[in-house]
């Protein structure tokens, strides 16, 4: 896979509420709502020191209120992952979520569903406060940090969910573009796991990629995160490429 234009996908899909370019990095802010939205980038090869671009995207957060700064590091940057890996740590950065992007193939996907998954194609106020409630977004700031960023997204989207007892027990999010169908922060009740929700959700969202026209699903997944990587794998995804992150606080 090009993980050039994957990392480009991922970027898409979640707009921050700010972006800033500095030599070769992206500088992402997001009301502290998930590492995604509030972390440096990096996306082309720069001109100045790597000590020189550290200490600018420092400051930038710094001065930014958020908690702390959050760089994102992955195998696609080749030797220089290593450089600013060993930079970071110097300067106290501790690595957190280290994690693959695995792909999987749509074009023979087929999927035995035992739950029926419902598909909105935009990001409607019922789904979202689910969608935020499962995910534990309880603080006001970020929470309404989180409703921009998920209204705004511009490409096409997947808001996917599974009721049972008349509620909510499952949701996820897919974002389309380029032929990619990319599933993002999938949950489901704790009180209602094992009942192959997780697998009929994904599902859920590949099929309903597969209806726009994408070839290939791919998402985000730790490396700590067995139970996850199983059910991906039973699936058909494999993995890709590995990313980390180096943070900081304040």
């Amino acid at each position: 896979m090009d993980i050039t234009m994957l990392e480009e996908l991922q970027y898409n899909a979640f707009p921050p509420l700010q972006t800033r370019l500095y030599d070769g990095w992206t500088l992402r802010f997001g009301g502290n709502f998930t590492y995604r939205v509030n972390c440096a980038n990096p996306i082309y090869p720069g001109a100045q020191p790597p000590e020189t671009v550290l200490e600018q995207i420092e400051a930038a957060y710094e001065a930014s209120g958020l908690r702390g700064c959050i760089v994102k590091l992955h195998q696609g940057m080749g030797e220089q992952a290593a450089v600013y890996d060993r930079l970071l740590a110097d300067r106290g950065y501790q690595e957190d979520r280290r994690g693959n992007i695995f792909c999987c193939g749509l074009g023979r996907f087929s999927h035995a569903y035992q739950n029926q998954v419902d598909i909105q194609h935009r990001v409607e106020a019922a789904w979202l406060k689910d969608f935020l409630d499962m995910n534990g977004t309880s603080d006001p700031g970020e929470r309404a940090a989180a409703e921009r960023m998920l209204q705004n997204i511009a490409l096409p989207v997947l808001a996917a969910s599974i009721q049972l007892e008349g509620r909510t027990v499952a949701c996820g999010l897919g974002v389309c573009e380029r032929g990619y169908v990319g599933l993002y922060d999938i949950f489901v009740d704790s009180a209602f796991r094992r009942r192959g929700l997780g697998a009929d959700l994904c599902a859920g969202i590949m099929d309903a990629g597969k209806a726009q026209g994408c070839h290939t699903a791919y998402l985000q997944v730790l490396q700590n995160n067995t139970g996850a990587r199983a059910l991906y794998r039973g699936l058909g995804y494999a993995q890709d490429y590995e990313y980390w992150f180096r943070l900081k606080w304040y």
